[in-house]
Order: C-alpha cells, then sequence, then structure tokens
C-alpha cells in the first residue's frame, strides 16, 4: 500500500547521466500523481546538480542512501548506481519496504543477484529490472506476433549488437569488477531479449571473446582531456562543457573519478567482442554476438525468432519488424512509428509501465527473475569465454556450476 494514495513519491539512488534520465522520464510518467522528491549520492557535486535539474529541494539530498531509505513519504526508489553497486541499496530499499526499479545489468555476481532474488521474495514488494529494450517499437513487435502465434513454436533465437561502442572503454564500464564486463553490462539488454522471446528460462551457456581493438598502448595518455592529439582522434571526448562538466569534471575534486579516460590507456579488463551460445529448458537455442568497435550507429542492430512456421526479425534502429510465413512465403513488413524520448521512447514507456504495476497492483513482467536470468547469462558467458568451458544454469535453484 502506498504511504500517499494521491501521489507517488520516488527516491533516485546514484544521480549520475542514466539516474537523471530514468527520474525525469518518471516524474512525467503519470503527471500529478508520481514526483521525484529525493535523492542520494556519494558524489555531493553530481548530487548538487541533479538536485537543480531534477527540481529536489537540497534537504532531501543525501550522500548515504540510508538517509533516503528512512524517509517514510518515499513509496520506491530507482537504483542506478555503477552496476557493481546495484545490490546493497536495492537489498536495503526492499527490506524498508520501497518498490524498487533497478537499472540493467540487476548484478554483476552471481551472489548478489542471489541476494536481490531473496531480498525481492520476502520483502512484499517488488524489484523490476529495467530491460527497457521491450519497450522499444520493434522488438516489442516482434514478441507480440510470436504470442499471437505467427511463426508457430519457437526453435531458435538470436539477436546481434555491433555497434562503435568505444565509449564504454572511457568510463567505469571498461573495468569486469566494476561492470561485470560488457556481457553483462550491455549483453544483458539483448540476452533479455534472447530470454522474452524464448518464453523459457536458460540452461546453459557457452561462449568466446576478447579484448581485440581496444587494446592497451604503452603511449596512451591518461584522460582525453589532456591528451595532445584530441583534435584529431575520433574517440576523444570532450568534457569542460555542458553536462559532462557539471556531473563529471566538476565532480572530480571528490571521488577522483575520469570520464574520459582514454580507451587504449592500460587497465581495462572487458571484452570488445564476443558470441554467445544458449540453450533453455524448452528446447530452444540462442545464439548472441557483440562487437563494440563495428563502423556503424549505437543501435544499428537486431532481434530474430525462428518458429516452426516461419520467423520474425526486429531491427531496433531503423524501427523495422519483418514476419516471414514458411508455408505461403509472405512477408509482411511492419514500419513503426518513431517516438520522442530516450532510447526511441522506451524509457518513458518503461516507467509509466514501472509507476502502473504499483498503482494498479500489478506485478510486473520484467521482475527480478528476469533480472536474474539477464545478469547470470552474462557473468556465466564471461566465465565461460575466460576459462574455455559450457556453464549450466539452475534458475529454479538459482545456481550456476
Amino acid at each position: 500500500m502506498l504511504y500517499n494514495m494521491d501521489k507517488l513519491n520516488i527516491g533516485l539512488i546514484g544521480t549520475g547521466g542514466r539516474g537523471v534520465s530514468v527520474a525525469a522520464a518518471m516524474k512525467k510518467s503519470f503527471p500529478g500523481i508520481t514526483d521525484v522528491t529525493a535523492l542520494a549520492d556519494t558524489n555531493p557535486v553530481r548530487l548538487n546538480a541533479a538536485s537543480e535539474d531534477l527540481n529536489v529541494p537540497k534537504e532531501r539530498c543525501f550522500i548515504d542512501y540510508n538517509d533516503l531509505l528512512a524517509l517514510d513519504d518515499v513509496d520506491a526508489v530507482i537504483v542506478a548506481t555503477p552496476d557493481f553497486a546495484h545490490v546493497h541499496p536495492s537489498v536495503r530499499a526492499l527490506q524498508a519496504g520501497k518498490y524498487v526499479y533497478c537499472e540493467k545489468a540487476m548484478a554483476t555476481t552471481t551472489e548478489d543477484a542471489n541476494s536481490m532474488v531473496q531480498a525481492a521474495k520476502s520483502s512484499g514488494k517488488f524489484l523490476y529490472a529495467g530491460h527497457n529494450m521491450r519497450f522499444m517499437s520493434a522488438l516489442a513487435k516482434v514478441n507480440e506476433l510470436i504470442k499471437a502465434g505467427e511463426i508457430g513454436n519457437v526453435k531458435m533465437v538470436w539477436a546481434r549488437r555491433f555497434v562503435e561502442g568505444s565509449k564504454y572503454f572511457h568510463r567505469w564500464h571498461r573495468y569486469q569488477e566494476k561492470s561485470g564486463g560488457l556481457l553483462v553490462h550491455k549483453g544483458s539488454h539483448l540476452l533479455d531479449q534472447l530470454n522474452w522471446n524464448s518464453f523459457s528460462r536458460p540452461i546453459s551457456v557457452i561462449a568466446s571473446g576478447g579484448l581485440d581493438v581496444y587494446k592497451a598502448r604503452e603511449d596512451a595518455p591518461r584522460r582525453c582531456k589532456d591528451c595532445p592529439e584530441r583534435y584529431e582522434c575520433s574517440h576523444a571526448w570532450n568534457i569542460e562543457q555542458g553536462h559532462a562538466k557539471r556531473y563529471y569534471l566538476d565532480a572530480e575534486k571528490e571521488d577522483g573519478y575520469i570520464w574520459d579516460t582514454c580507451i587504449y590507456h592500460p587497465g581495462s579488463d572487458v571484452f570488445d567482442n564476443a558470441t554467445v551460445m544458449i540453450e533453455y529448458a524448452n528446447g530452444v537455442r540462442a545464439t548472441y554476438m557483440e562487437c563494440h568497435f563495428a563502423p556503424i550507429s549505437d543501435r544499428d542492430s537486431e532481434v530474430g525468432v525462428m518458429g516452426d512456421e516461419g520467423m520474425v526479425i526486429g531491427n531496433f534502429s531503423t524501427n523495422i519488424t519483418i514476419l516471414k510465413k514458411a508455408a505461403t512465403k509472405e512477408v509482411a513488413t511492419f514500419e513503426l512509428p518513431q517516438k520522442r524520448g530516450g532510447h526511441g521512447g522506451a524509457d518513458e514507456l518503461i516507467t509509466k509501465d514501472f509507476v502502473g504495476c504499483i498503482l494498479n497492483g500489478r506485478y510486473p513482467e520484467s521482475d527480478v527473475e528476469a533480472g536474474w536470468d539477464s545478469s547470470i547469462l552474462g557473468i556465466a558467458a564471461m566465465r565461460s569465454a575466460r576459462e574455455g568451458r559450457k556453464f549450466k544454469i539452475d534458475p529454479v535453484n538459482h545456481r550456476v556450476e
């Protein structure tokens, strides 16, 4: 039950770019009903910038997230800290009786994922895993057509994400201890799509991958800002103005976090490309390919599903979904309207769904178990690629071996 039946107060834990954008979308999800009324971040400069942008009073901004969770008038929280730091605020929020919207990837270790599952199941509230790609028009259409029986029984699913993704090698994502690896941080999006469209849960995974292009160079500078070649480098970031300056450059003095690390600076230990094969409990097989040095846009990627009566493919760059029938050879093309807002309108739709679940007493489809499945697939795939072996997954008992 909500503390204030006429209003839903939301707190934000982690005031980086993603957290602020999700909070802004959530404020607008149900005008007059939803509002972001409290913030928490360990960096006071970033916290102050978010306070100004989200119009949250300074007395409702906290360095310690436990102070935010102690507020009785906060009904739900967004957890948007770096991925490795999702577990503690999420568990504490559930224990404090708050609903939780947790950014993907939900967790970076099996132990953390299991702690979040246990907390959600014993809290009486729910954890909503932020798989916003479920709300991208072309991908939502894929799932809709499968559910309508247009391709018969699902037999194979696949996804590819080929992007110019050097940006992840500038930031904390370049370190596996913080992101779990890009198969966890970015892969969780499309691994969730495979899970969603297979209508089952994963039982095994095997993968290969490597850091083959964004390798460390001895002559690499520490960061873009101080590099003499920054105006000629296609990967260079300018963080000396606008949002980047307010949230990151100005905040460096507080915690030393550098947002524009040279992508070739030593220390990165995540893959820039990988291939994953998955088996599901219902016999469906899946493949996922991820490449971060492709010469194409950030979302020029696709999801495909093969059934015994046809196939369907959704491209979330063109916003086109194509259905092909096996018996008649009929082809149907769905050119879906481009929606305004973050991630092609998906951020607005997922925040509206989260709030709608709370207001209407509806349990979310993208729940803590969905978060477990996508996170664990990425975690197990990283281990598989490192160790050169196949991993079995027991989603019922939440084990990986």
